[in-house]
């Protein structure tokens, strides 16, 4: 195999596993005459707590948007930066490295803003519009779920 098709296929596996997390499938089963490819998303176990959330999660998949009324009254400050897909939140490239941004810092559109690992791919989460960090809403190096919020923040366009 060239590296040239090396490429592609590792192109085509992304385009699939974008494909299984758009549509939050848990399988994803192709069969052609030269290839049958099995893409299974392993099962994210969360423990569950009786503390409500300060807010809640959206059924659809959404990147931004305006901040949800929490159930504790106050809306969460900011809009939301949702996980396009469930995996491990990442706030740096490695241990040692410093976090991509902090709260407070200013994102310029197409900054790298986390790490969200899904099986075994590294997908960087970027800035789709100039926006100030307010607060970062998810663990490092802890599971999340689609959806789920990653940063709530103030936008500057």
């Amino acid at each position: 195999m060239s590296s040239e098709d090396l490429k592609e296929s590792l192109q085509s596996l992304k385009s699939l596993l974008a494909l299984m997390g758009s549509e939050e499938l848990d399988s994803l089963e192709i069969k052609t005459a030269q290839e049958h490819i099995v893409l299974k998303r392993p099962s994210v176990c969360v423990e569950r707590t009786e503390t409500p959330l300060p807010y809640d999660l959206p059924s659809k998949k959404v990147l931004h948007k305006e901040a949800p009324t929490s159930k504790l009254g106050t809306p969460p400050a900011g809009k939301p930066i949702l996980a396009p897909l469930s995996g491990v939140f990442y706030r740096a490239s490695s241990p040692s490295s410093a976090a991509f941004v902090k709260e407070g810092d200013i994102a310029e559109v197409g900054k790298t803003m986390c790490i969200v690992e899904a099986m075994k791919v590294m997908n960087e989460i970027k800035a789709e519009f100039r926006c100030r960090i307010v607060r970062i809403a998810a663990e490092n190096a802890r599971p999340i779920n689609a959806n789920q919020p990653l940063f709530f923040v103030e936008s500057l366009e």
